[in-house]
């Protein structure tokens, strides 16, 4: 049995051992010492039944540092021998008297200790994510409550860096002592002011900006002990080098060679005056308040890195923040290594430094104040993990479609559905995959729609798309919505242009006509690989079974599609014959009929035209729901009203 479970079963046996005590000393107590007794038995009991919880979770994260200092601190904090002693020494006391309040102190972390352990207890590094509001600050102050005590150290997303010049450098010890307390209280700055007084700036004028004071004090302190002890050890042996090489490698120096590989070109220097300079190979030595943010930033993240305690558990909020995307990942990539004894836990908006980290990925579905978190460890291989993390940072629904984010599929979808969360993904295969993989993940607040073009699919296709929330466009493919006569009619009004329609109409439907049998050739193509793409055998069959499933396939398949293609071929006929526009246009199915609208609007191309188009449904919402009902996909308006 390892130290830690005999610690666990040790302090169950005192606990035992407090609540038969209770039992046969209650007899002698006042009515106001029941009360008081039974309140200390209940918190007694409450108590006993986490620590039989923890010692049941010790089999899951017994090999886990963090894990362990935590046990350790709570079985601390009980101090059960003194609670003992005092229940029988130098006086018999009551149950209630010799506890005290320590119960109710302990109790305190037992939500901090479920926070902990559904995030398995940070066993690996780990980046958080979630939409704005979904609680990821309040989970960092949550955890700052108990990592500050026991754990490790939390760097906030809120830092004002000021660079100090030091005038006093306390001794390397008391520098310490002031460092752990300023490690232990990092300010929360957007919990400065106080609501009962709201002319006490209690926190902020307290702690503001004193970040680096406390990192370059404590730097500083460290390389002036060194060289005290280097002088000492030089005293004792003149005649050896190199044992003083290991008293030059101070913090100080590790910090400041991290960073100048981040910036080469600067040089900075701790002066023996208290101060940060900086200076350019070519430049004089200028202050360290001249550096830009993200030079100080950097410095101030290495520092806190570097000096956090052995195995700490390290919380990082905002690890992007003030930084250039040229220089995140590659600072967290240096510090991972240096720190390969601790364990990062990063909470982060930036779903590219997200996909950097080679770390566990933890998505906030919920949040429910004050302190109940709903989490999901994301392990879904069906969607690109870059693409998950951006998904799961936003609130509103998501509709996936075709293309990517340069088309015009995407930038007529963002304008048509402003309140989606629009997702290129290249083709109609990728947005059927991706919408039912996160349909199917239980991600109630991301549900997703898909959008495909119709691409000849038949009406029995549609309906059975339209279960799995994937809608279908009511025209052939997305270039024939720059054609529909209920969006170019409007937009010539509100541009005051005066365009034929007539003649354009015409014109187009002769086109069609034009390329008809190149159409039915493209469909013909189309419907043939959809119907003989995949043939299916029984287990066991002979080869002449296998031949014979064969021919009756073609046969059948043939007979499809020649009825396909005849149908596809009336209904061209059809619309062109009767002169039916918008008949011509849902069927019709070639990218380059967009060139006669355009000579007709004299745009200068058809991407300018399109340019146009978009923005007009972007400013004119009525003619975008029109436009949304035209094409088949007023469905997708229906489910938005549902979510509200």
């Amino acid at each position: 049995m390892s130290d830690l479970k005999k610690a666990l079963n040790q302090a169950l046996s005192q606990l035992s051992i407090l609540l038969e005590a209770a039992d046969e000393k209650s007899g002698n107590l006042s009515p106001e010492e029941k009360n008081w007794q039974n309140g200390t038995v209940g918190d007694i009991k409450k108590t006993k039944s986490w620590l039989e919880e923890i010692l049941v979770d010790s089999k899951l994260f017994e090999k886990n540092i963090s894990f362990q200092k935590f046990v350790v601190a709570v079985l601390k904090n009980l101090d059960l021998n003194t609670v003992l002693y005092f229940l029988n020494y130098p006086r018999s006391r009551s149950v209630y008297s010799a506890c005290g309040n320590r119960f109710k102190g302990v109790l305190q972390l037992e939500e901090s200790y479920k926070v902990m352990r559904d995030l398995d207890f940070g066993d690996r590094n780990t980046v958080v994510v979630g939409a704005n509001g979904c609680g990821k600050t309040s989970l960092a102050t949550q955890l700052q409550q108990i990592v500050h005590k026991n754990l490790g150290i939390v760097i906030p997303a809120q830092r004002v860096l000021l660079i100090p010049n030091i005038k006093n450098i306390p001794s390397k010890t008391t520098a310490d002592a002031i460092y752990e307390t300023f490690d232990r209280s990092i300010p929360n700055y957007k919990k400065n002011f106080s609501i009962d007084n709201p002319t006490r700036y209690h926190s902020y004028e307290e702690a503001i900006g004193s970040e680096f004071t406390f990192l370059l004090t404590q730097l500083f302190s460290e390389k002036i002990a060194n060289y005290f002890k280097l002088e000492d050890e030089f005293n004792a042996n003149p005649k050896d080098p190199g044992k003083f090489a290991s008293f030059f490698n101070s913090k100080a120096n590790e910090v400041i060679g991290i960073w100048e590989s981040l910036f080469p070109g600067l040089i900075l220097k701790l002066k023996e005056t208290g101060s940060l300079r900086v200076r350019r190979k070519t430049t004089i030595e200028y202050d360290g308040n001249s550096l830009s943010e993200g030079e100080k930033e950097t410095l101030y993240l290495i520092g806190r890195v570097l000096l956090a305690p052995k195995n700490s558990l390290i919380i990082v909020d905002e690890p992007e923040a003030h930084l250039h995307k040229s220089v995140v990942c590659a600072l967290w990539d240096k510090l991972e290594q240096k720190r390969e004894d601790c364990v990062f836990f990063y909470f982060t908006h930036d779903i590219d430094f997200a996909v950097t980290r080679d770390a566990k990925k933890i998505w906030i579905k919920s949040f429910e104040y004050p302190n109940h978190w709903d989490f999901r460890f994301l392990s879904d291989d069906t969607i690109p993990e870059d693409l998950y993390l951006e998904l799961l940072g936003s609130k509103r629904k998501v509709l996936f479609c075709e293309g990517k984010k340069q088309s015009f599929d995407y930038k007529l979808y963002s304008a048509l559905f402003p309140d989606f969360f629009v997702v290129p993904v290249e083709n109609c295969s990728k947005v059927r995959a991706y919408t039912r993989a996160m349909n199917s993940g239980g991600l109630a607040n991301v549900q997703a729609l898909g959008i495909i073009d119709r691409d000849l699919l038949t009406e029995e296709d549609v309906s059975e798309l339209i279960k799995e929330n994937i809608y279908v466009l009511g025209v052939s493919e997305i270039e024939n919505v720059f054609l529909l006569s209920e969006l170019l009619k409007p937009f010539a009004s509100a541009q005051g242009d005066n365009i034929d329609f007539e003649a354009m109409q015409t014109e187009l439907l002769n086109k069609i006509a034009e390329k008809k049998e190149e159409m039915l050739q493209q469909a013909r193509c189309f419907y043939a690989t959809q119907i003989f793409s995949k043939t299916e055998f029984k287990r066991r069959c002979s080869d002449s079974e296998i031949l014979q499933s064969l021919n009756d396939r073609t046969e059948k398949g043939i007979l499809i599609l020649t009825k396909l293609v005849r149908d596809l071929d009336l209904k061209l006929s059809d619309a062109v014959n009767k002169r039916d526009y918008a008949t011509a246009v849902e069927v019709a199915f070639d990218k380059g009929l967009i060139t006669t609208v355009q000579r007709f609007f004299y745009s200068s191309s058809a991407d300018y035209l399109r340019a146009k188009l978009i923005n007009f449904l972007k400013r004119d919402r009525g003619v975008a729901e029109k436009v949304i009902e035209r094409i088949g996909l007023g469905g997708i308006l229906c489910e938005l009203e549902k979510s509200k």
